[in-house]
């Protein structure tokens, strides 16, 4: 199934403009009651005369530039750019894919500048309704250049488009929109954090949120932990990042200085700085074998469990380390012949042993290979490294090297100053700091990000309440009103709300007015599975008056009706006294 928003990013992406309801519908329609894939309205797409004339003079690399700035509002990047007209030129995939191919792999930033342009053009394609003419592509597609990933660009855009289409309540229809779009560029931040991990719900919101807190607050302990060995002023919480980027300056600034210091004492001994240079260098070698070995004997672990999982004999539970022999228990499986290790011949010629057994044994002596190697490596290193350390040791420094864990250690004369264990410590002091500082930066980024999208929201909300409404999410079975103008605004909960003068509710743009073709049986009758709907209707057994708002285009359509359903309490009496405008999303009462 699909929606307008999936719809409008094609109109957005393909021709830069906002779709115009009759196209839309018409689109929904054929997707969800006819059979059609959103594929094949990509397909539909790109071999109208729209596109033709819109694109027929460009390049392959000009159509992709172009279809980049539709979509992202920006210029495509160098790498984006030759990846996408690459994939198309040599048939990895086809012009109508290209969108699809692009909306898969976007950044945070990028997601928000679309889910921004599908808010906007969702709004002016259900404002503009049966008035939008030629002129109203150019006039939606020159909104829509306007927003990027701020909310500001939101307001401003729906501001234009309450202008232009010249919708009641303007600007609180604007406001709302704002508010819309503020939360669904929260929605798709978290999405986005979460990754595979998101439900493409709410929740995301709350997990995202308690999941950048969380990183966070280990970052700036583990951050200022580093900074108190140094002496330097911690990071709070409510430091601004002009200050936290100054204590983090001169925390290094302080490591560096400590570092400088120890170099100095080394170079005053003979010759002593020459072999600590060659030390550093031999431990960094040592350190960048011993992660190699790592992978490399993870590696053998889960191409032993393939062999073992394909052999038909019985398993091989442990492989020779030093040598890389391998059996089943009782016949030998990898064996050393002249010194080399390979797959033993008389096995491999056994008639039980299958071809995938064989190819099965071949993969798993190449990673015991790469594993002997990597262990030959790391020993290679570690006795260049022991001898360098044993030539220090010997100078007489009192610095004393412990080969076991590559280190120096003081010895026992109190004369002596340990140059090498002091450079030793100051230089792991600035690499944890260093650590801690990439720490900090990885969880304050989406932290940031996460601050200023809660504003935005807090702003939009702020914009309502300075045209003198209280505005109420739905999210309580009750919602009790109040003698103030309110703007009750529908979520995924069920509640009763009352409602008292001058409030108003807000289902959201995109929705018409459904018909339920029969009162008088229990649930939704008829309505529309390409569109949206907001269906008012009375309970056969109550008498209360009730908005059914669908969550999916063939909601009321579902086995399990997919709706919010709204019962309207207080002044409201009579599906008379409701009315609903689809250009706003607005429901007000007489």
């Amino acid at each position: 199934m699909a929606t307008a928003s999936d719809l409008q990013q094609l109109y957005i992406g393909y021709f830069g403009r906002a779709a115009d309801q009759e196209g839309l519908t018409f689109w929904l329609d054929a997707i969800n009651n006819g059979g059609l894939s959103l594929d094949n309205v990509h397909a539909s797409f790109v071999q109208s005369e729209e596109y033709t004339a819109q694109y027929e003079n460009m390049t392959t690399q000009q159509m992709v530039a172009a279809v980049y700035e539709n979509v992202l509002g920006r210029v495509a990047d160098e790498g984006g750019l030759e990846f996408w007209t690459n994939a198309i030129e040599t048939g990895v995939i086809t012009e109508d894919q290209l969108i699809e191919g692009i909306l898969s792999g976007l950044s945070t930033n990028d997601a928000l500048i679309v889910s921004n342009k599908v808010t906007v053009a969702n709004f002016y394609t259900s404002a503009k309704g049966d008035a939008y003419v030629e002129a109203s592509k150019v006039e939606s597609g020159n909104i829509l250049d306007t927003v990027d990933g701020t909310t500001a660009s939101v307001a401003n855009a729906l501001t234009v488009v309450a202008d232009v289409t010249g919708v009641s309540n303007a600007e609180l229809a604007s406001a709302l929109g704002t508010l819309d779009g503020a939360n669904d560029a929260l929605q798709a931040f978290a999405e986005a954090y979460l990754g595979d991990a998101a439900t493409g719900t709410d929740a995301d919101v709350t997990a995202a949120q308690t999941q950048i807190s969380d990183a966070l607050t280990t970052a700036t302990t583990n951050l200022n932990d580093e900074i108190n060995v140094l002496g330097g002023a911690e990071v709070q919480s409510t430091d601004t990042p002009a200050i936290v980027a100054q204590k983090i300056q001169l925390a290094q600034a302080a490591a560096t200085s400590a570092v400088s210091a120890a170099q100095q004492e080394v170079s005053q001994v003979v010759g002593l700085s020459a072999l600590v240079n060659t030390f550093n260098s031999q431990l960094a070698t040592y350190e960048e074998a011993v992660e190699s070995q790592t992978a490399a004997d993870l590696e053998q672990t889960a191409e032993l469990a393939k062999f073992n999982a394909i052999y038909d004999g019985t398993d091989i539970t442990t492989i020779d380390d030093a040598t890389g022999a391998a059996t089943d228990g009782s016949t030998q499986i990898l064996t050393v012949v002249d010194g080399k290790l390979v797959v033993n011949s008389a096995w491999a010629a056994l008639s039980s042993t299958s071809a995938a057994e064989a190819a099965a044994a071949n993969a798993l002596l190449a990673d015991v290979q790469a594993r002997l190697a990597a262990d030959k490596a790391v020993a290679e290193a570690n006795t260049a490294l022991d001898a360098t350390g044993a030539k220090i040791d010997n100078i007489g420094t009192g610095d004393v090297y412990d080969a076991t864990n590559n280190v120096f250690t003081a010895d026992t004369d109190a004369t002596t100053e340990e140059p090498v264990m002091a450079l030793q410590a100051a230089l792991a002091q600035q690499a944890a700091l260093e650590a801690a500082v990439e720490e900090f930066n990885e969880a304050a980024a989406p932290a940031a990000d996460l601050a200023e999208l809660n504003a935005d929201i807090i702003a939009a909300g702020t914009a309502i309440t300075e045209l003198g409404y209280i505005l109420e999410p739905i999210d309580t079975a009750t919602e009790a009103g109040t003698a103030d103008e309110e703007v009750f605004v529908v979520g995924g909960t069920d509640s009763t709300v009352d409602i008292t003068a001058g409030d108003v509710l807000f289902v959201g743009t995109g929705y018409t007015l459904g018909t339920d073709s029969d009162a008088n049986t229990a649930g939704i009758q008829g309505g529309n599975d390409s569109a949206l709907e907001m269906f008012i209707v009375e309970n056969a057994t109550t008498g209360a008056v009730e908005l059914h708002v669908e969550t999916s285009v063939f909601g009321s359509s579902a086995a399990t009706p997919e709706t919010t359903v709204i019962t309207l309490a207080g002044t409201v009496t009579d599906v008379e006294d409701v009315s609903f405008d689809a250009q706003t999303g607005l429901v007000t009462f007489a």
